[in-house]
């Protein structure tokens, strides 16, 4: 490991300005620390300032926002135009579309605010009104003629239906679409694909795919959770030229950025560092890197020993939260921290 080198690439910072979401998925990672309306955390403009110092001082420019649902920030647009004021941009913000804030809008359409929305396929009627409605705002006025918008949705059974996505794409001239594989939560608690189930998920994904394909729609896969094991040379070859991020079987410290100036690898992996006034992305990269590779290493199954994905080290063999072993010391040793600030976290969440 010591030898081991290692290339910063991270040119943006995921920024989570709420753990409250107001429809909250069976599907999503942060099942265990998404908060009630009352239980809630926001990030104050003070906090911002520090990611911003702590931005500029590693030389990155750009804060994308996720979620909780980051429209029911309270000051959500003021969080927005502090970023712009402060010389760094907004890439992107994710969103499912439920809220009702013209001024929110306003904001995205003036900055050029690329807008990620997590299209449901479990919106009531009154929602579905509601999101349709923000989409024709935003996409309607927009000059760029929805270039900047994509519709995202997540798989997490085989015989899953994605019509509706489609449908919507159609009628309002949306040409991206992001897809994503349900990663497992931290505590598993979510609806997620194991490695076991890679190979049941594969038919879906590729008629979706190439539906898509047909219609002349953009498609990007948002973690790349499908290990090339599970997949044909001709599927392999398919995904690699049709979808855009496909073909990456390893994966690098995302860098969340928590209300509590937490910095996270990725939500589904507690590795975890704070923000003080002089660290750097940097240095958490380099820590985050180095914690992970023991995960990396370690195999699934029997089989990724002999895989030659595995020996040319192209492949991480399947997300790193299915490899964390509770009963194994080194495990919980590295994972001490992030796990301590889980279960802290989940005495506040949403119990369903």
């Amino acid at each position: 490991m010591k030898n081991q080198t290692y290339i910063f690439h991270t040119h943006s910072l995921n920024i989570y300005p709420t753990d409250y979401c107001n429809k909250r998925c069976c599907f999503c990672k942060l099942k265990e620390i998404l908060t009630t309306k009352e239980n809630s955390n926001e990030m104050k403009i003070d906090d911002l300032d520090k990611i911003i110092d702590f931005a500029k001082r590693s030389k990155i420019s750009k804060l994308r926002i996720l979620g909780g649902e980051p429209s029911h920030h309270s000051q959500i647009v003021e969080f927005i135009e502090r970023i712009y004021e402060k010389g760094l941009s907004v890439p992107m913000i994710f969103t499912n579309g439920l809220f009702e804030n013209d001024k929110l809008i306003k904001c995205i359409l003036e900055h050029h605010i690329k807008v990620n929305l997590n299209y449901l396929s479990i919106y009531t009627n009154e929602e579905s009104k509601l999101v349709n409605k923000n989409i024709k705002k935003i996409v309607g006025r927009d000059k760029r003629n929805s270039s900047a918008f994509y519709l995202s949705i997540t798989f997490y059974r085989p015989d899953q239906d994605y019509k509706y996505i489609i449908d919507t794409c159609m009628r309002y001239n949306i040409r991206a679409i992001r897809w994503a594989l349900s990663e497992k939560s931290m505590l598993g608690g979510n609806m997620h694909v194991t490695w076991q189930e890679l190979r049941t998920m594969v038919p879906l994904i590729l008629k979706f795919v190439k539906e898509l394909i047909n219609l002349n729609i953009y498609n990007e896969i948002e973690c790349n959770l499908i290990t090339p094991c599970v997949l044909t040379t001709r599927e392999l070859t398919f995904f690699r030229k049709y979808t855009s991020g496909f073909g990456y079987f390893k994966c690098l410290p995302i860098l969340d950025i928590f209300p509590d100036l937490t910095v996270h690898y990725c939500m589904g992996m507690p590795i975890i560092n704070n923000i003080t006034a002089k660290n750097t992305i940097q240095e958490m990269f380099f820590v985050q890197m180095l914690a992970s590779e023991y995960f990396r290493k370690k195999p699934i199954a029997q089989k990724c020993l002999e895989c030659k994905w595995r020996q040319n080290r192209s492949c991480q063999g399947f997300c790193l939260q299915f490899k964390y072993d509770e009963n194994n010391s080194r495990d919980r040793k590295l994972l001490n921290e992030g796990l301590e600030w889980l279960n802290n976290r989940n005495r506040y969440c949403i119990k369903k």
